[in-house]
């Protein structure tokens, strides 16, 4: 649980560094917006995870790691190194998730999750 609540700081302070960049070259973006969380059975935990975390933060800690190498401006690097080995985390918790909870569905719930996660 204590890698779930850094995670949901992490993604706050990154949303607070990207914005100031985007303000820095002339951008406003607009706000960030979330949802209540609610209760959801273990697939459809396991499938958010799946998409979410497996697929889009592994893939967002790749892409960082590339911009962070690839950034000309200092600010830039600075920010994406350290959102790059945040995101390199989550990454992991969230292949740890499922390590966890698929094993524990059936195998026509793990197989709509390994669907989506292909489709992700």
């Amino acid at each position: 649980m204590a890698r779930a609540r850094r995670a949901v700081r992490d993604e706050k302070r990154h949303a607070r560094i990207t914005t100031a960049l985007a303000q820095r070259f002339g951008a406003e973006p607009a706000p960030v917006c979330t949802k209540p969380a609610t209760l959801r059975n273990l697939e459809q935990l396991a499938l958010d995870n799946a998409v979410e975390g497996c697929v889009r933060e592994s893939f967002g800690a790749i892409l960082a790691t590339w911009q962070a190498r690839a950034a000309a401006d200092d600010v830039v690097r600075k920010a994406l190194v350290g959102i790059a080995a945040d995101e390199t985390r989550h990454g992991e918790l969230a292949w740890a998730i499922a390590a966890w909870a698929e094993p524990r569905l059936c195998t026509s719930a793990r197989g709509r999750i390994e669907e989506a996660r292909r489709a992700a």
